[in-house]
């Protein structure tokens, strides 16, 4: 993850020399899949990163949601990505 973004970094190769799928991930992508209120999609694109990205990915949408600054349909999104990552059916 880099210092001043929750975008997920990209990683080298696997250990095993094949490619990492997610190396390549293009960010306004990764974003639309996670803002995309479709449960699926959020899993699919939470499943992809590690831990530590996951929780900075998550504390990113959890200021999304509750911080001032963000439009409406902004904040609706972060919230229901938060609670399909939490195993709630998204609000």
């Amino acid at each position: 993850m880099s210092s001043d973004s929750a975008v997920p970094a990209s990683r080298e190769p696997a250990a095993s020399g094949k490619p990492d799928p997610q190396a390549s991930a293009d960010p306004e992508a990764f974003w639309a899949d996670v803002l995309s209120t479709d449960p699926d999609r959020i899993r699919q694109a939470l499943r992809g990163l590690t831990p530590d990205e996951r929780r900075a990915v998550l504390e990113h949408l959890r200021r999304m949601e509750g911080d001032e600054g963000w439009q409406p349909d902004q904040r609706r999104r972060a919230g229901a990505a938060t609670a399909v990552a939490d195993g709630s059916p998204p609000p």
